[in-house]
């Protein structure tokens, strides 16, 4: 009977969730779905627009891993720089979507994107007053630029988490979890390593390596960690 199928509209209607034959349809739930799959579109057409650009950019921030003067020749050649920065660009919102999705991540997709940008932008005025303060050489700008190219480099693998749980359904999302964590790990240490001869090469002290990497680093990363946590 339709009667004793379709609850009436009072009880199917509990707060703002719609309740019929005991399947409950969030409409905050539907529209975050529904404005993921936007981002999806949209980054999938920044991807297909600037795709030369892009390819170019992972491939040289791929040897930056491994060759210590691939940092230099990004910066120095202006189309790789500018493709550096455009993929680094896509690679934020791409990231943030990863995490949600994962649900390493228990926030809303917009709340966790705007935080992250607000991180990232509050990282670089500290970068530019720290570089200012240590005598403007520009050293620290390019540890900065260095830390986009790694970030390119992890979006290129967090990515291969969505991959791998569609090939492999029934593994375990937990391992996925470690498997970011473990490739964050070894790409920050890296860029660690990288930002440590930047500085020491240029003629400065270890003192003021020591002062970058608490200040520029590790105390923001901290605090971003803990307003994502707390909220």
């Amino acid at each position: 009977m339709i009667q004793d199928t379709l609850k009436s509209i009072q009880e199917g209607w509990v707060g703002s969730t719609l309740v019929l034959n005991d399947v409950n349809a969030s409409s905050e739930q539907i529209a975050s779905s529904q404005s993921i799959s936007i981002v999806i579109i949209i980054l999938l057409t920044l991807f297909l627009v600037f795709f030369r650009r892009e390819c170019i950019s992972i491939f040289h921030s791929f040897v930056s891993l491994f060759k210590y003067r691939e940092i230099f020749d990004i910066e120095e050649n202006q189309y790789l720089s500018s493709s550096r920065n455009v993929t680094t660009i896509i690679s934020i919102p791409t990231v943030a979507l990863v995490f949600i999705k994962q649900g390493i991540v228990g926030l809303n997709y917009w709340y966790f994107l705007g935080i992250l940008a607000a991180f990232i932008i509050v990282r670089m005025g500290l970068f530019r007053i720290f570089n200012w303060a240590t005598g403007g050489k520009g050293n620290f700008l390019l540890v900065e630029k260095c830390c986009y190219n790694y970030f390119i480099v992890f979006m290129c693998f967090s990515l291969l988490s969505p991959v791998i749980l569609y090939l492999f359904p029934e593994i375990n999302p937990v391992i996925i979890d470690y498997y970011l964590i473990i490739i964050f790990s070894i790409i920050t240490i890296i860029y660690f390593l990288r930002g440590y001869q930047i500085i020491i090469s240029s003629g400065l002290s270890h003192f003021l390596w020591f002062l970058y990497l608490c200040t520029l680093e590790l105390l923001p990363f901290c605090f971003f960690i803990n307003t994502v946590a707390h909220l």
